[in-house]
Parts: structure tokens; sequence; C-alpha cells
């Protein structure tokens, strides 16, 4: 075994010993995905696009309405760009890119 997955072979022991010990799962054992907020967007996104919406309506969908009100005409496009990049990621997921969270 390698010792970059050590970790998680320590994780998944630990896991087991606490479902032995007690009969259920722990919500400690499971902690939120650090990636969780940005992958949400990502996927919400994505979900988006593949309905055919357009950008400003994915961005409603994500920010509210009152946000892209002010800041999608913004000069700077810094929202219009967020939901660019988010669709894209989103594809690039689909695409296969979702394997590098399983390794």
């Amino acid at each position: 075994m390698p010792p970059r997955y050590l970790k998680f072979h320590i994780a998944a022991l630990q896991f087991l010993n606490h479902i032995n010990g007690s009969g259920s799962l722990a919500a400690a054992c499971f902690p939120p995905e650090p990636r969780g907020d940005r992958l949400r967007v990502v996927l919400q996104a994505l979900d988006g696009w593949l309905a055919q919406a357009s950008h400003q309506e994915i961005a409603i969908a994500l920010f509210g309405r009152g946000r892209v009100e002010e800041d999608w005409a913004d000069p700077g496009g810094h929202l219009r760009d967020r939901v660019r990049r988010a669709v894209q990621r989103g594809r690039y997921l689909m695409g296969g890119g979702y394997r590098q969270f399983l390794m």
C-alpha cells in the first residue's frame, strides 16, 4: 500500500470501529467536502445548461434575481464569468473529469 493512501485506510478503520461500537454512522465520520459549495454551484449550473437555460437564467437560479439585476450588466462581467466557468467546469466533470474525485 502506497503511503499516500495510509490516511484513507486509517479513516476507514475508524469508521468501521465506530459503526461496530455504536451500530450507527456518526456525522463526525463524514465531514463536509471543502469544495462542496463550489461543486453545488457547478452541478446546478450544469443542470441549467442541460435544460438549455440561458446563462442569465442560470445566474438567477444560483444567486437570486436581485443579485443578477444588480451585477449582470457590470462592465467587469464577474457574475457572467462565474456562471460561464461553472458551466464549463460542469461539462468537464460530466465528460469524465469526475474521475479526479476517485483518486
